[in-house]
């Protein structure tokens, strides 16, 4: 019970910029996420990724399901978004 009241509290605290300052970022970004984060919940990161211009959003297979094709997926999309 108290793991899950933490998870929810940080999950509620959000990425620790305003919409303001996210749509200030003029810089090329990538935002992860998958279904089943709890920490960082899905449609926290889709919105984060709207806010900021030009944002590529990525899901990828939650860990908790499959670490191996989290792990290559995580890691694809990071390639694919350094490479441009």
């Amino acid at each position: 019970a108290t793991t899950a009241k933490l998870l929810s509290a940080i999950a509620a605290d959000g990425p620790g910029v305003t919409s303001e300052q996210a749509a200030a970022i003029k810089v090329p970004t990538l935002v992860i996420g998958n279904g089943l984060d709890l920490v960082h919940p899905m449609p926290l990161a889709q919105a984060l990724a709207d806010q900021i211009p030009g944002a590529q959003y990525v899901e990828i297979a939650p860990k908790s399901l499959d670490k191996a094709v989290h792990a290559e997926e995580f890691k694809r999309a990071v390639r694919s978004f350094l490479s441009g």
